[in-house]
């Protein structure tokens, strides 16, 4: 079995047969876009389920970058 990757930018459309791929392909993708595929989607084609987890250091190291990119540092948000 031959894998190829397909990344589509973010909030791509998602339309039958313009898809980078053929249309008898097997097709795993995230179940977001699974959501948006209900209507085209084909026999073959599966979600992923993906679990995330973020150690609290990166994670105050992102909500930090957050409030600075958005103009909110200092807003009485505490970092605990």
């Amino acid at each position: 079995m031959v894998v190829k990757t397909h990344p589509l930018p973010d909030h791509a459309p998602l339309v039958a047969g313009a898809l980078p791929f053929p249309a008898d392909a097997i097709v795993l993708m995230t179940e977001k876009d699974a959501v948006k595929c209900r209507q085209i989607a084909r026999p073959g084609w599966w979600w992923v389920d993906l679990e995330v987890s973020i150690g609290r250091a990166e994670a105050a190291a992102l909500l930090t970058a957050v409030l600075e990119r958005t103009g909110l540092t200092g807003a009485g948000v505490s970092l605990g």
